[in-house]
């Protein structure tokens, strides 16, 4: 069950900018995605990535003002209150530390690098030797080689994934390991074991044309009770009597 606790737009403001993000959602029992989305529905600013390390640094930050509510946006702001589970303070701490590191997002170019980084190139190498299994996904694996299931059309953008990811850890300050079975990230002395995959997109097959008509003289050839021949690529011709049934 949850609870509301009443906020002004100019309260809130002030809790979100004299606490990081993370710690104040907890005090919620909301993750600080969930808290930082009732402020832009609120219209009211956040403090941006590496605004706390630098803060607590000594270093300049600005502080973005409160502007007035946009129209329709109401100056009373109502916070879900949730019971949540103690996280150890450990993992807390470590969380917070973790985002104060990030100082920009990480975003994927659209356009490759100059040089990839070397496991992004293994992958990339993995992937272009690669065929189709039966589930249409190119995979990588193997000594050094990110354990990867892919659709051939994403194969590049991958790559890009990859080597963005990597140097982002590693200018966090973390390491990126060669192992038997793949790849690991070494992240404040905590081994992890990287995998990364694609789903599949589950939609209702549309009959071509051929079809349709293969299924027409399937029928017309069950109610005559003759046989008929199928084509099958290139194997040939499959010969079979048609009977009365239902459509296989």
């Amino acid at each position: 069950m949850s609870k509301y606790r009443e906020f002004t737009r100019q309260e809130l403001y002030e809790l979100v900018w004299s606490t990081p993000m993370v710690k104040l959602a907890k005090e919620f029992g909301l993750s600080d995605v969930g808290l930082r989305k009732t402020c832009v529905k609120h219209a009211i600013p956040t403090p941006p990535l590496g605004y706390w390390a630098k803060l607590n640094f000594g270093k300049p930050v600005e502080k973005t003002p409160l502007g007035p509510p946009r129209r329709g946006v109401s100056d009373r702001v109502l916070v879900s209150m949730f019971t949540s589970i103690e996280m150890p303070e450990e993992f807390a701490e470590a969380a917070i530390s973790a985002r104060e590191r990030i100082q920009a997002p990480i975003v994927v170019p659209n356009e490759p690098p100059t040089s990839f980084h070397s496991f992004a190139q293994a992958l990339r190498r993995a992937l272009k030797s690669a065929k189709r299994d039966d589930q249409g996904f190119l995979r990588g694996s193997g000594p050094g080689v990110l354990s990867a299931a892919i659709g051939p059309a994403n194969r590049d953008r991958v790559a890009m994934l990859v080597d963005t990811l990597f140097k982002a850890l590693e200018a966090a300050g973390q390491q990126i390991k060669a192992t038997e079975d793949g790849v690991s990230a070494i992240v404040d002395g905590e081994a992890m074991v990287l995998r990364l995959g694609e789903t599949r997109d589950k939609t209702e097959h549309q009959p071509t044309k051929s079809e349709l008509k293969a299924k027409a003289d399937w029928v017309s050839g069950a109610k005559n009770g003759r046989p008929i021949t199928t084509r099958t690529g290139n194997t040939g011709a499959l010969g079979t009597t048609s009977h009365r049934g239902a459509y296989p």
